[in-house]
């Protein structure tokens, strides 16, 4: 069975100051439009240009999962032709047991 997962859960604090994206993977780290029920998968939440102290985004819906576990925070600054960026990654391992639309 499939279980349909829709992503229409994020909500960033202060946009103007940073840009957000989330993505959706397997395990692999490969992109998912839909997740199997019952089948792991990673949920990417990525702060561009988060030269300021950027708190944990919040992300509706993390407590209808029937897994989530927090991934350690990861930040990454690279400096190339005098252009600094940085990017701060917050990772979710997650599962959906039941047949659903989320």
């Amino acid at each position: 069975m499939r279980g349909k997962l829709l992503f229409f859960l994020f909500y960033g604090v202060s946009l103007s100051a940073f840009n957000l994206s989330l993505e959706i993977s397997d395990s692999k780290g490969l992109p998912l439009k839909h997740v199997k029920q019952g089948v792991p998968f990673l949920i990417t939440v990525i702060a561009h240009d988060a030269f300021r102290d950027v708190g944990e985004p919040f992300v509706e819906h993390l407590d209808k999962l029937d897994v989530c576990e927090k991934c350690p925070v990861t930040t990454n600054i690279s400096i190339i032709n005098g252009h600094q960026e940085m990017t701060k990654t917050f990772a979710y391992r997650a599962r959906i047991d039941k047949k659903g639309a989320f």
